[in-house]
């Protein structure tokens, strides 16, 4: 029975580590996927101020 609680108590802890490993991943994850989202955006609207000035190329 001990040697089960043993085994269980492992396996918990390699579970809680592996789900904290995870959300760390994506945590990084939407950091970076506002980034480059912003990134997206603003160069959007630079295209289209440099499409203005070129005489309104779509």
């Amino acid at each position: 029975m001990a040697e089960n609680r043993v085994k269980h108590e492992f396996n918990r802890m390699e579970l809680t580590a592996r789900m904290e490993r995870d959300r760390e991943i994506i945590a990084k994850y939407e950091v970076g996927r506002e980034f480059h989202r912003e990134r997206v955006e603003n160069t959007h609207y630079e295209l289209g101020r440099l499409d203005e000035k070129l005489g309104g190329r779509p």
